[in-house]
């Protein structure tokens, strides 16, 4: 009796609970942002602007290969290392590098940077003004977006000569 009270559950559960059990199937993740929901607020577009910042110091955080310290050893106004063992700031004091990928890191920062800086230029002028507690609020974090893209750019522009300019979010290679 219990086999043939399990098979009409399990024909019935086939038959009427195909749908209901594809959609609990479903694998869009309605937590998590991605660039279909986010951002929706003035609170999502601050946030936006703050992971800028935190690509920002991302540059100037490495000991060696930094804009800001390659620029300064390379100049006037210090000498490269003190002593045998600093062979980096040795070879930046006399733009050399001994190695091909020691520039890599600022590149593809940098290119981050610009990255989210496109995405907030594209996404926060999209949403609606009323979402703010003002329009110079909004305008506010637009201004902060195209700033930092211009310094994304001097960065790369001084570390690398001429750069390709990106003016629309392209992701990362």
């Amino acid at each position: 009796m219990k086999k043939i009270f399990i098979a009409i559950f399990l024909v019935a559960v086939l038959f009427t609970g195909c749908s209901k059990i594809k959609s609990l199937l479903d694998t869009t993740d309605y937590e998590a942002y991605n660039t279909g929901n986010f951002p929706k607020t003035e609170k999502d577009a601050e946030q936006l602007v703050t992971g800028i910042y935190y690509t920002l110091t991302r540059l100037y955080t490495d000991p060696v290969n930094t804009v800001l310290v390659r620029n300064t050893v390379a100049s006037d106004d210090m000498i490269g290392g003190g002593s045998s063992t600093s062979t980096d700031l040795q070879g930046i004091d006399r733009y050399l590098d001994d190695d091909a990928d020691a520039g890599e890191g600022t590149w593809r920062t940098c290119y981050e940077g610009i990255y989210r800086s496109n995405f907030a230029l594209e996404s926060i002028p999209a949403l609606d003004d009323a979402l703010f507690s003002s329009v110079k609020a909004k305008n506010y974090l637009i201004g902060q977006a195209r700033f930092l893209r211009a310094w994304f750019y001097y960065d790369l522009v001084i570390f690398y000569g001429r750069v390709p300019l990106l003016d629309e979010k392209t992701p990362i290679k």
